[in-house]
């Protein structure tokens, strides 16, 4: 009976974005079933905030970091897009959604094709000197860790003797662009996503408790508007008193019966 009236929730939801442009707020909740859990590490917000602070100014701090961040890297570098990042992918390409704004750092709405894309949080693929600027491909910083600490590919890690890559430039210390806690949210990102809402005609926000504040002000957006609101999500969020259709499903059946349900021919 609750699974039936999730569906018939999701055929309404079907119906108030069947003429409508709409964007797409996502979470960690939508990168799930591409084998990226909630919450933990350089591929998602962790439990622990990483602390920009004692990253900059502790060497000990950002050896522990990027032992842990290899050991990451290594499970989410190999991530692939589910079902739900090609909906939305689909979804974009055939214009009815004008963008994605996203709390993650995955990269996995790019690699599904989506291409305007606002990466609140940053991405985990690049990193960049704190001192002078340079970016780095992150794979290019993983096999300089693996070139200066052997034991990593045998599992076996030196903590003590841990080397950690400096900026081949000046020497400076290097950070994934991820937004640690501590840190501004990159200007880039945030103004594309104001532009990204207030050019849509509807919002659904999916995969995301919206527990983190940044994000938020982009469903008030277009809520104040008068627009609607389509949140998609397991579970409660801070955001379900704006929905006009809160709809609690798996975001891959979600997806597939909203794209089934927008994309279907219409026979006069």
């Amino acid at each position: 009976m609750a699974r039936s009236k999730q569906v018939k929730k999701m055929k309404k939801v079907v119906e108030i974005l069947g003429d409508k442009t709409f964007c797409v707020l996502t979470g960690a909740g939508i990168s799930t079933g591409s084998g990226i859990p909630d919450y933990r590490g350089m591929g998602s917000a962790p439990k622990k905030p990483l602390n920009l602070g004692p990253f900059i100014e502790d060497e000990e701090y950002r050896k522990d970091f990027w032992v842990e961040g290899y050991r990451d890297w290594c499970d989410f570098s190999v991530a692939e897009p589910n079902v739900a990042h090609d909906s939305v992918g689909l979804l974009a390409s055939t214009g009815f959604v004008n963008g994605v704004i996203t709390q993650n750092v995955d990269g996995l709405h790019g690699k599904a094709g989506t291409e305007l894309v606002a990466e609140l949080h940053g991405n985990m693929y690049a990193t960049s000197c704190i001192a002078c600027g340079r970016k780095y491909p992150t794979e290019h910083i993983v096999a300089l860790l693996e070139t200066g600490n052997p034991g990593l590919l045998s599992g076996v890690v030196d903590r003590e003797n841990f080397w950690v890559p400096q900026c081949e430039s000046c020497l400076g210390v290097l950070k994934p662009d991820v937004v640690f806690f501590g840190e501004m949210l990159p200007e880039e990102p945030f103004v594309l996503a104001g532009e990204i809402a207030r050019a849509a005609e509807a919002i659904v926000v999916a995969g995301t408790s919206l527990n983190v504040m940044s994000p938020l002000v982009f469903v008030q957006m277009v809520k104040s508007a008068g627009k609607p609101v389509i949140v998609i999500n397991k579970g409660k969020t801070s955001v379900d008193s704006m929905a006009d259709i809160k709809v609690d499903m798996d975001l891959g059946k979600a997806f597939n019966m909203l794209t089934d349900g927008l994309m279907s021919p219409v026979y006069i």
